[in-house]
């Protein structure tokens, strides 16, 4: 996580930052974070880097990032003292934008799946109490 983010720092500084560039390095910090379980500051990148890329078309890292901040939100949506309420519905939102342009992706449709399943659980919960 260090690294990248001395990476970033450093880009930076580069007049004319290739935004490719730094999206790929908040992309990655964001995997790292991920596998940290700081999954706040995977969303945050997540997002920031999407933010850049709507300077770009690399619909290859478009897919890594979205696929991150959608995996990160459903696990947050799984920590009771953490979660919020919109958390599964952005996962979702996020898993099917990845879909509209990369269809095959099977880890997003694995994901996407497991949120609908919890969806239709939690509202049969919901109805039941």
């Amino acid at each position: 996580i260090q690294a990248y983010s001395q990476a970033l720092v450093q880009v930076d500084r580069i007049i004319a930052t290739p935004y490719i560039l730094k999206a790929t390095l908040l992309s990655n910090r964001a995997a790292c974070y991920l596998k940290a379980a700081k999954l706040q500051e995977c969303q945050d990148d997540c997002s920031t880097a999407l933010g850049l890329l709507d300077k770009e078309n690399d619909t290859n890292l478009r897919a890594k990032i979205l696929f991150r901040r959608a995996k990160s939100l459903f696990l947050q949506a799984n920590m009771p003292h953490k979660r919020k309420e919109e958390d599964l519905q952005l996962a979702a939102k996020d898993c099917m934008n990845l879909l509209a342009f990369d269809p095959s992706n099977k880890d997003a449709t694995q994901l996407l799946n497991a949120i609908r399943a919890q969806h239709v659980a939690e509202t049969k919960n919901t109805h039941n109490t």
